[in-house]
C-alpha cells in the first residue's frame, strides 16, 4: 500500500480481507480502508465458501465482489484492482488513460506469441489475461461484467484450480463485454511469465526500469518469497530464464521493503480456516467429499468445519471430519472400481 500511496496520492485505498481481523492489527492505525468479508455484497454462506474454496481461491473471489463494493460505496470513478504482491514503481499512467475511455481494462499475461516454451505451455492452462491486475470504470458494462465474473466466483463448483479459480473466465469476456480493452504495455504487470519476451534496461529517470520502451509501473512478484529473494518465483525459477541484473537488484529492493513492513510476523498469522473445531486439518478429500455428497444438504445456518455435525442418511458416514479416514477412503475407492466395472 506504501508504493500505491507514493505513485498514486489521490486514490482511495481499499484491502479486501478474506478472514476475519481476530485483532491482528487495528484498521484505525492504517491509511487504508479496511473491508472485511461480511460487508461485502453477494455472499451469503461464507462458512461454505470457505469449506469448499482453498485459501488462494478465496482470495479470487474478493476481486469481482470487492470492486462491486467499491463502486457501491464510494464516489470513485475508476477502481484499480492491484493483487497484493504488486509493486508499484511508478504512476500507471496507461492504465488510467485506458480505464478512463473502457468500461473494463484487462492486462495479458504476454503480448507476443515467440514464448519460452514453458511459459506458453502455462499460458494455456492459466488464461490469456493475468488477474492480479485489471480496472473497471463506473459503466454499466463494468458492473455487468463484475456481477457475471462475481457469479462465477460464487459458484465453488465453477472454481477450478486447473483454471488458475479466476483467470480461466477471463477468457470469454472480450467476446461478451463490448468495452473490453487489453492493456499491451509492456511496462504494466511485468512478471516472470513474461520478462523474456520484453527487453529490460535500467534507466537513470525513476523507477530505473523500463521495459522496452516503456518504463515499469508495476512489477508483478507471484510466487515470490522474500526470504529467498534471489529467485524471482520461488519454485517455479529453475525452469525460467534468469532475469536481468536490474530486476535482480528489484527483487533484493522487495524483499527488504517486505520486511521492514512485517512480513515476517505476517507469517506467523494462522489461517483460521484451515482446520476443523477440533484441529484436523481440512484436506482436499473433505472439499470433495462436500460437494459430491453434502452440498445441498446441510440444514441453513450448519457448519462444516464444525466435527459434532452429523449427517445422517449418508450411508453411515456421520460426520464429514470422518472423509479422510483410511477405511471410509478405501471403501470409496471401492465403490468407485465398482460402477466403472
Amino acid at each position: 500500500m506504501a508504493s500505491v500511496k507514493e505513485h498514486l496520492p489521490e486514490a482511495q485505498r481499499y484491502v479486501m480481507l478474506a478472514d476475519p481481523l481476530q485483532g491482528r492489527f487495528d484498521p484505525a492505525q492504517e491509511d487504508f480502508n479496511t473491508v472485511e468479508p461480511m460487508a461485502l455484497p453477494g455472499v451469503e454462506d461464507w462458512p461454505r465458501l470457505r469449506f469448499l474454496i482453498p485459501p488462494s481461491g478465496l482470495c479470487c473471489v474478493l476481486k469481482p465482489i470487492g470492486a462491486l463494493h467499491v463502486l457501491a460505496t464510494s464516489a470513485a470513478d475508476a477502481v484499480i484492482y492491484l493483487d497484493a504482491d504488486t509493486w508499484v514503481l511508478d504512476r500507471p499512467e496507461s492504465l488510467l488513460a485506458a480505464v478512463d475511455r473502457h468500461a473494463v481494462v484487462l492486462t495479458p499475461h504476454c503480448v507476443r506469441v515467440s514464448e519460452h516454451p514453458l511459459i506458453a505451455t502455462e499460458t494455456m492452462r492459466s488464461g490469456a489475461f493475468n488477474a492480479g491486475v485489471f480496472a473497471v470504470r463506473r459503466d454499466p458494462v463494468a458492473k455487468e461484467f463484475l456481477t457475471w465474473w462475481g457469479a462465477n466466483m460464487l459458484d465453488p463448483a465453477k472454481m477450478s484450480l486447473a483454471w488458475n479459480y479466476d483467470q480461466g473466465w477471463l477468457n470469454l469476456a472480450p467476446t461478451a463485454f463490448p468495452d473490453l480493452h487489453v492493456l499491451r504495455d509492456p511496462g504494466c504487470n511485468v512478471a516472470f511469465w513474461n520478462l523474456h519476451e520484453r527487453e529490460i534496461s535500467a534507466s537513470p529517470v525513476p523507477p530505473g526500469i523500463r521495459a522496452v520502451d516503456r518504463p515499469v509501473s508495476l512489477f508483478h512478484f507471484s510466487f515470490f518469497d522474500w526470504r529467498t529473494p534471489d529467485r524471482l518465483a520461488g519454485p517455479h525459477s529453475k525452469n525460467l530464464p534468469a532475469p536481468p541484473e536490474v530486476i535482480r537488484q528489484l527483487q533484493r529492493r522487495y524483499a527488504a521493503a517486505l520486511q521492514a513492513s512485517g512480513a515476517d510476523e505476517v507469517e506467523t498469522w494462522p489461517y483460521p480456516f484451515a482446520h476443523f473445531s477440533d484441529g484436523h486439518p481440512v484436506r482436499e478429500v473433505h472439499r470433495d467429499y462436500f460437494r459430491q455428497r453434502v452440498d445441498g444438504r446441510l440444514p441453513a445456518g450448519a457448519d462444516p468445519f464444525d466435527v459434532t455435525l452429523q449427517l445422517p442418511g449418508l450411508r453411515g458416514l456421520k460426520s464429514l471430519r470422518r472423509a479422510d479416514a483410511p477405511m471410509v477412503r478405501a471403501m470409496r475407492y471401492l465403490r468407485q472400481l465398482g460402477r466403472k466395472g
